[in-house]
């Protein structure tokens, strides 16, 4: 288990995860991220690779106050994502051709 508050702390962004407070303790899963950029012009949206796994992304959006985890499973064409948004739970899968700039 991972949480969003050690996830935080290892990549030293509070600047960009202040807004998460109340998501701060949500199990993200066994990953840790590294490289991270920004994946907007207007600095909304930041997205953090996986070190282990370049099959795994994390989305910090803050203007829609969510975090999104995308999962490309092992045919290399489906994503399966979470999306935790204040205290609810989502997921989705898509194609790889619609998250263009993810993978």
């Amino acid at each position: 288990m991972t949480t969003l508050r050690e996830i935080s702390e290892s990549l030293n962004t509070p600047e960009e995860t202040d807004f998460f407070e109340e998501m701060m303790d949500i199990d993200i899963g066994n990953y840790t991220f590294t490289d991270r950029k920004q994946y907007d012009d207007e600095g909304y949206l930041y997205l953090y690779s996986n070190k282990n796994n370049p099959n795994v992304k994390l989305l910090f959006n803050e203007e829609r106050s969510s975090v999104i985890l995308y999962e490309l499973q092992d045919d290399n064409e489906t994503v399966n994502s979470t999306v935790w948004r204040y205290d609810k739970k989502f997921t989705k899968k898509y194609n790889k051709s619609e998250l263009k700039g993810i993978f």
